[in-house]
């Protein structure tokens, strides 16, 4: 087993998958102008934020209409989920 392996491996131990937990969502249809500040104020309002981050184009460094939305619990992202917004 080669270092890079190892290295991997404990890389993938010490992080959470808060993608497999249920903790992060994924949005489509977000403004291209929307900043990061305003997804997080919109989506507080299902519970605790612990980050958002807006998909950009490498070479223009525009919004691409996504983003994802990573919530302290499985709860809070499930609320999002069902609410009516």
């Amino acid at each position: 087993e080669s270092d890079e392996e190892s290295d991997d491996e404990e890389a993938s131990e010490e992080k959470p998958d808060d993608v497999a937990e249920g903790r992060t969502l994924f949005v489509r249809n977000v403004p291209y102008g929307a900043t990061r500040k305003a997804l997080a104020e919109l989506f507080a309002r299902s519970g605790s934020i612990e980050s958002v981050h807006v998909v950009k184009d490498k070479a223009t460094g525009l919004g691409k209409g996504s983003c994802f939305v990573r919530y302290s619990s499985v709860d809070s992202a499930t609320n999002a989920t069902v609410q009516k917004w």
